[in-house]
């Protein structure tokens, strides 16, 4: 997620609000694919559940307090949602209520923030 800090201080923020939650699909830049010319991390397309949940796992250490969940190798949640390489959602009562635009260039954290300010004010 490219503005990882930026979600970090959102769900910190929001906290006692919602919950958080980050669910990692496909990797993105894998050094056997598309990749960036200095990619951050050595991580492969995943072959195994075992490989996305490693994967997965290094996300998670740069967002402590935030769950990291990951999509199963049939990639249901990714197709289901169009989460690929990353979006954001906001569910509410089992039903989407903010669908962000497809990352990284359509999704925007400011959108989140209004509706998240939005739907604190409203809880009082």
């Amino acid at each position: 997620m490219a503005e990882l800090s930026d979600f970090g201080k959102l769900e910190h923020k929001y906290a006692d609000l919602i919950d958080f939650a980050i669910i990692y699909v496909e990797e993105a830049h894998p050094l056997d694919g598309w990749k960036f010319k200095d990619n951050q991390y050595a991580i492969y397309q995943h072959g195994s559940l075992q490989d996305r949940i490693e994967a997965a796992s290094i996300l998670a250490e740069q967002v402590p307090n935030i769950p990291v969940y990951t999509d199963l190798m049939d990639n249901h949640v990714n197709r289901a949602f169009g989460a690929m390489p990353e979006r954001l959602f906001i569910l509410l009562d089992n039903k989407v209520v903010y669908a962000g635009g497809m990352g990284p260039f359509f999704y925007n954290l400011d959108d989140v923030k209004t509706w998240l300010d939005n739907f604190a004010a409203i809880q009082g």
